[in-house]
């Protein structure tokens, strides 16, 4: 039986999490060593994938603007596109000029080529001057943007492309003009949902806007918005409006939204008398085709204002939907974009952390890859803006060489995981606290399985799918919220849309007729789709590279230069690719990818990276008794859990030699591949206590 469970299955989990933690005590935690990478960085160099054949780097904007073609991105030379990077928050974001090299060098070894500028009106020296003697927000603040201007020249001069999304947090003063402004909400959601139709707001973010856009570089000398090493912006970050308690609660908003309710319902033909229910009821056809318009009208306007301003790059117009209504009218802008947290973002006591993605069964609500599945648009570019199976959570290795493998197949154009780091501060940093999720610069875990990843993703080492499977979704769906169950019938969830992720390319198709079968491998409706039972708990890329199966708990990837395995390796027992890789570990949960560095296969280099990583924790992590929360945060060191066993691979050459890479990037004592019958074989231990190999040819 599958030990995957569920949120809302909490007991199931639980169950799960007291016996994964259990692993955590005694003997077996003694043999976990020390491997920071906070204070040195990324051990290992990527970086060649941001550089061309002399070495040298090719600056970020080399190939022209970005530009949408059909459902992909292309340079304006012609050049394709994909972009595999992370989010700097806050502080990290506009930091100073050390830290602003520090990252970038940190970030191009781990073979990014994208980061999303998030948070820089927020909490860390906000680009906003908030304490303008005007008494108004509608100055920018000079040092901040002096600032931010470093780190993006710095990314810049590495190959590292930007999102600029400079409006998260935005808050107003006395003398903006806003209505209640200083009733309205903090945070990330402060100005929703009256943003989506006061005029005001929107009128003062676009003022912003344009002095954000035409800033011109101190390092560049190029606006903003002439700067093609910026590639992407998004006109709301998280939009949501009549969810939960995102209702219109203020006057004198709550009376201009009935009111707005009234007019386009006379022009529509709704009933216009309900009065507060278009508020208190967010349900129903007439009143989510009201809220469609609204976020519809708001999309028009603010990606308007910024083609207006000059900027040029593709816009997401969201990047959050739980309904269909939500997403259809996200279409208004040039890409399709969503968030999602495997298991959820925090640890705050609301989400399982055992869950192992690879034991996520079809059927189950919150899976692995269902949010951008149901985002893939016919005909526009997808991109995942925030992800990540966080810290604490225990299997998070995982995650990303999956979340590669599948986004390749996929088609999937951006991802940026959330977050590299929020912290402006160079060096030893090491935050363990509540936002530990958003904080992978300290986590070995997710430092070593997301460079796997880079070279996946980046490459193309898994190889787009050869089948095209189609979601059609009827224009009635748009008018149901499906919340019943877990919202087992929301769009993500369907079990033939996370059948098809793992096994064809699905694309997603909003309204309309039901599209024409010959063209495309199958095509399903949403009530087909949430039927599908699929005859086994195996599934397939149908170009035969990658697979799980959910039972066993255990998935891998079998193509030219990558092979890997992921999840309960110990516990199944020896795992064989048909490429050449065998794995037989006594570690129970383990991530093991095997990579040629360079473009030849596996089997014709002599050059090689290992990926072994299990689990890895702060030191004095205490977890409750239950498992569902964490206590005690813990400390420096970050400790990893030593991945014990033996691997072999195809190999032509004579003579390889293994090196562990040290935290810092020094390589420890050399390790004898040996060589037989065109098989190496490397034996994994615990004095090794690293979770990178390098493998190269052996001069003796």
């Amino acid at each position: 039986m599958s030990r995957y469970a569920t949120v809302t299955g909490l007991v199931a989990g639980v169950c799960g999490i007291v016996l994964a933690l259990g692993a955590y005590a005694g003997a077996e935690r003694e043999a976990w060593f020390p491997y920071e990478v906070g204070p040195h960085g990324t051990p290992v160099d990527l970086s060649f994938l941001n550089k061309d054949a002399g070495g040298e780097y090719i600056p970020a904007g080399a190939h022209g603007f970005l530009e949408v073609d059909g459902d992909s991105f292309v340079f304006e030379d012609g050049t394709p596109a994909r972009f595999w990077g992370v989010n700097l928050t806050a502080g990290a974001a506009i930091s100073n000029e050390e830290r602003a090299a520090q990252l970038a060098e940190r970030l191009a070894r781990l073979g990014v080529n994208v980061v999303r500028l998030h948070h820089l009106d927020s909490w860390h020296d906000p680009i906003i001057d908030y304490d303008h003697p005007s008494g108004t927000t509608q100055h920018l603040d000079p040092d901040s943007m002096e600032r931010l201007d470093r780190t993006i020249y710095e990314l810049r001069q590495r190959g590292i492309y930007v999102v600029l999304d400079p409006w998260v947090q935005r808050t107003f003063r006395e003398n903006d003009g806003v209505d209640a402004w200083d009733e309205l909400p903090g945070g990330n959601f402060g100005l929703h949902p009256y943003v989506y139709f006061d005029e005001r707001m929107q009128e003062l973010i676009q003022n912003t806007w344009e002095q954000i856009w035409t800033h011109e570089n101190a390092y560049t000398g190029l606006a903003y918005k002439d700067d093609p090493a910026v590639i992407m912006t998004q006109t709301i970050n998280e939009g949501m409006m009549q969810r939960g308690a995102d209702h219109v609660e203020l006057e004198p908003y709550r009376g201009q939204f009935i009111a707005l309710y009234e007019d386009w319902a006379e022009e529509h033909g709704a009933d216009p008398d309900i009065g507060e229910e278009i508020i208190t009821q967010n349900w129903g056809e007439d009143n989510l085709r009201f809220y469609m318009h609204i976020k519809r009208a708001f999309y028009e306007e603010m990606h308007g204002a910024l083609r207006d301003i000059g900027v040029r790059i593709p816009i997401n117009v969201n990047n959050w939907f739980t309904y269909t209504w939500e997403l259809v009218p996200q279409q208004v802008g040039d890409v399709m974009a969503t968030n999602y947290y495997y298991s959820g973002d925090e640890f705050a006591g609301q989400s399982v952390m055992d869950v192992l993605w690879t034991e996520h069964p079809l059927g189950e609500p919150n899976t692995p890859f269902g949010p951008p599945a149901g985002a893939a648009v016919e005909g526009k570019p997808t991109i995942v803006t925030e992800y990540g199976h966080n810290p604490p959570k225990i299997y998070r290795s995982a995650f990303y060489p999956a979340m590669a493998a599948v986004a390749s197949f996929q088609g999937w154009d951006a991802l940026t995981g959330y977050a590299y780091s929020q912290s402006g501060t160079p060096g030893a940093d090491f935050n363990v606290g509540h936002h530990a999720a958003y904080e992978w610069e300290v986590d070995p875990a997710t430092i070593a399985s997301f460079a796997a990843g880079a070279l996946i993703y980046r490459r193309g080492d898994v190889t787009p799918a050869e089948e095209t499977n189609l979601l059609h979704v009827p224009e009635s769906e748009f008018h149901e919220l499906r919340w019943e169950d877990g919202g087992a019938r929301q769009l993500p969830n369907l079990p033939w849309l996370n059948a098809s992720v793992e096994s064809h390319r699905l694309r997603v198709v909003l309204g309309g007729d039901r599209p024409d079968e010959a063209d495309v491998h199958e095509v399903y409706d949403t009530g087909e789709a949430f039927e599908y039972e699929h005859p086994s708990t195996r599934l397939e890329a149908d170009t035969g590279e990658f697979w799980r199966d959910w039972d066993a708990g255990v998935g891998g990837i079998d193509t030219p230069r990558t092979q890997a395995f992921y999840g309960r390796m110990g516990e199944e027992g020896p795992l064989e690719t048909e490429g050449g890789l065998h794995a037989a570990l006594d570690t129970p949960f383990a991530t093991l990818v095997l990579s040629s560095l360079t473009k030849s296969p596996i089997e014709e280099t002599d050059n090689l990276l290992l990926v072994a990583v299990a689990r890895a924790e702060p030191t004095g992590a205490v977890y409750s008794e239950d498992g569902s929360a964490l206590e005690q945060a813990g400390e420096a060191p970050m400790l990893a859990e030593p991945v014990v066993g033996q691997i072999s691979f195809s190999t032509a050459a004579g003579a390889l030699k293994a090196e562990p890479i040290r935290a810092d990037g020094s390589r420890g004592e050399p390790i004898p591949v040996s060589i037989e019958n065109g098989q190496g074989t490397l034996d994994l231990t615990e004095e090794h206590e690293t979770i990178f190999y390098e493998i190269t040819a052996r001069d003796d």
